[in-house]
């Protein structure tokens, strides 16, 4: 059986109030990141829909209803590696978009 040393338990416990730390991190950034507009800030906003994929700002895509800022930064990457899109349904292409985010994000968005 192994004996822990003082010095090794010390280091067990920061490692695991570290690793701790981290994961709270992670949680509280995701939270933050992925709260959607409320129909009053959209409002406010005065954001023009259809929204258009290939022109519109990160605070444009965060305004469409189901997408948060780390998608619409995912959108930005995607338009910026491939250059644009041609049709709004390319965006099932982009990291963190599948069908079902697709189906409804769809009606408030164009990519002419």
């Amino acid at each position: 059986m192994m004996k822990f040393t003082r010095n090794g338990i010390i280091l067990l416990i920061v490692t695991l109030l570290g690793a701790i730390g981290l994961v709270g991190y992670e949680i509280w950034q995701y939270s933050t990141a992925s709260k959607p507009y409320t129909a009053d800030e959209i409002a406010q906003m005065e954001i023009d829909v259809p929204v258009n994929i290939n022109t519109a700002d990160i605070e444009e895509l965060k305004a469409i209803p189901g997408m948060n800022e780390k998608l619409a930064q995912s959108v930005l990457a995607y338009r910026e590696e491939h250059g644009g899109f041609t049709d709004k349904s390319e965006l099932i292409g982009v990291n963190g978009i599948g069908e079902e985010t697709y189906r409804e994000i769809e009606p408030y968005i164009t990519a002419e």
